[in-house]
């Protein structure tokens, strides 16, 4: 998972030393937050593939990540790295040089991301084991494409 991140989410949108050398007020220096942001809401989905495969891996010695913290702790990552992702990105909206009121509009948008992915992270604690399984993988899958979307709308908008 951090491999993911680094390599994947926050090299490619660091700034380019041009972009660097220039003045603070001419810079754009969201998207390396907003990037880490869509970073933690993909390793949702590598967390609740590797809590459905914990009796298999645990079985069989697999030392995941998730096998060494456990099933609650897992779960309580899975709601983290979804909360965590909601707050950067209202961290980037609230840095913005937009007026208040469409920050407000913006700031709103994430709201239904942030509420599946509380509801989803209730089903997967209910759920626990087996096949049912899949179908947070699905909703994990649903919330994803929820956050990319309104990222890539309110990017439009504000960053």
């Amino acid at each position: 998972m951090v491999s993911l991140i680094i390599g994947h989410k926050l090299l490619p949108p660091t700034p380019s030393p041009s972009l660097q050398s220039r003045p603070a007020a001419n810079r754009q220096d969201k998207p390396t937050p907003a990037s880490l942001a869509c970073g933690l809401v993909i390793d949702t989905l590598l967390v609740v593939n590797n809590y459905r495969d914990y009796d298999q891996d645990r079985a069989v010695g697999k030392k995941t990540l998730i096998v060494r913290m456990g099933r609650e702790r897992a779960e309580q990552l899975y709601g983290w790295l979804g909360n965590i992702a909601t707050y950067m990105m209202w961290g980037c909206l609230v840095l913005g040089d937009s007026s208040f009121v469409l920050m407000l509009v913006c700031f709103a948008c994430f709201v239904p991301y942030a509420l599946l992915h509380g509801a989803t992270r209730v089903q997967m604690r209910r759920i626990g084991r087996g096949r049912e399984l899949n179908k947070v993988l699905g909703m994990t899958a649903r919330n994803m494409f929820v956050f990319g979307v309104t990222t890539a709308i309110v990017t439009l908008f504000i960053l």
